[in-house]
């Protein structure tokens, strides 16, 4: 199943090289055939949901970031790492604490 985004004259003039899907009052939805990997852009805001999500790149982000979940860093978990220095050379413990 395909669907093709209508364009409506009163919309500003688009790019011919670029597809745009243009929602409705409730956003635009991408999804797969079984539904396991979603993304819903609604109006000021973008959700993405799958098992994994890969970024292969450069990834700048402005504003506030909120994880929640684990964190893993070049192999290490965040929550439980230890500083080698700093503190007469005693681990630090975690950053935040649990």
């Amino acid at each position: 199943m395909a669907f093709i985004p209508c364009y409506y004259a009163t919309q500003e003039k688009v790019d011919n090289d670029t597809i745009y899907i243009i929602g409705g009052k409730n956003g635009a939805v991408i999804r797969s055939s079984g539904k396991s990997s979603i993304i819903k852009c609604e109006n000021g805001k973008i959700t993405i949901k799958a098992d994994s999500i890969s970024i292969d790149g450069d990834l700048n982000i402005k504003g506030k970031v909120d994880i929640k979940g684990g964190l893993t860093i070049n192999g290490i978990d965040f929550m439980s790492h230890t500083h080698s220095n700093g503190n007469m050379g005693s681990p630090t413990g975690a950053v935040i604490p649990a």
